[in-house]
């Protein structure tokens, strides 16, 4: 590198140098240059160190949710991670000289039928950008299958009844379609009602000798009127009742997750309340189409319905 030397001499007027703010961009984009250059280039007898490095399972099966960490070795101005089609802002924070970020991530049964898929990273800074990536395989899934004998009128809709459920289904989009950086939600996830499982996620199910959409959820049996809880911290983002799930409630945690909680007796929470984990959302019932008390509790991340149960604390807490 070139040095300049300052004259001594007092004799000698020393120049004034000013950087005007167009300089002062050049040069942070020449050292954000330098430094993602230097942490790309191998040192000697060593390998090289990523700017990102992503912690992501090599495979997960169709519905599964998973972890994903990232860390940066860059102080970026903005971080996103894209996911199926779907760009979001990782909200990094500072740890051991490094910045991270912890997202959960999943696939839908229902929509997903790729065999790989890959989250790709990207960073910020001074006008420029860093990407990385990470592709996961997906294995096959075996689900079991469920045949159930419902009234005719709940499974072949009249016309007012599929109006009904489409407006419905547009007003539940739009709050599965929230997201905020920050993140609200801590595992294990607490299990909203005690009850033991009667449908896993995934089921197949036949309505009347009709297939129908698989179950993207998890069933509790409940007896009527069991107080029934949220999941973790959160904000209500959607109550009412509607022709398939009942009365509804839909919490939103952060980050685009969203827990659901179908078929309810009651609501004791309102839209826009913010709740704490373990606080009642409302009591079980058997309101919408079902066959039975029970708790339907649905858990979407960044738009996707994935199996809850891995994420659930299996003693309830």
């Amino acid at each position: 590198m070139f040095s300049r030397q300052i004259p001594t001499d007092s004799r000698q007027p020393v120049p004034c140098i000013r950087r005007s703010p167009r300089l002062r961009h050049l040069v942070g984009a020449l050292l954000i240059i330098f430094l993602i250059a230097a942490l790309a280039t191998p040192q000697a007898g060593s390998c090289a160190e990523p700017v990102f490095s992503i912690e992501c399972p090599e495979r997960a099966e169709p519905g599964q949710p998973f972890t994903c960490r990232v860390i940066s070795r860059v102080d970026f101005e903005r971080v996103t991670v894209t996911w199926l089609d779907r760009t979001v802002r990782l909200n990094m924070t500072p740890n051991k000289g490094r910045h991270q970020a912890d997202i959960l991530l999943g696939t839908d049964v229902k929509t997903f039928s790729q065999e790989s898929a890959e989250v790709t990273i990207c960073g910020y800074k001074d006008g420029m950008s860093v990407t990385s990536g990470h592709r996961l395989h997906f294995t096959e899934a075996s689900f079991p299958t469920q045949r159930l004998s419902l009234p005719p009128d709940k499974v072949s809709l009249s016309e007012q009844a599929l109006s009904r459920h489409r407006k419905e289904k547009a007003t539940v989009s739009r709050a599965l379609s929230l997201y905020s950086a920050q993140s609200r939600w801590s595992l294990p996830l607490k299990r909203p009602v005690p009850g033991e499982i009667s449908t896993v996620y995934g089921v197949k199910r036949i309505l009347n000798g009709k297939p129908r959409s698989p179950h993207r959820g998890v069933d509790f049996r409940t007896g009527l009127g069991d107080p029934v809880r949220s999941c973790a911290d959160g904000v209500v983002a959607l109550t009412g009742n509607h022709f398939f799930a009942g009365n509804s409630v839909y919490v939103h945690h952060g980050q685009g997750m969203v827990s659901m909680y179908f078929h309810l007796s009651e609501i004791s929470v309102q839209e826009g309340q913010t709740i704490e984990r373990g606080q009642p959302v409302g009591l079980s019932g058997q309101t919408g189409r079902v066959t039975g008390p029970h708790l339907h509790f649905g858990l979407s991340l960044l738009g996707n319905l994935v199996d809850p149960l891995p994420l659930i604390s299996p003693s309830g807490g």
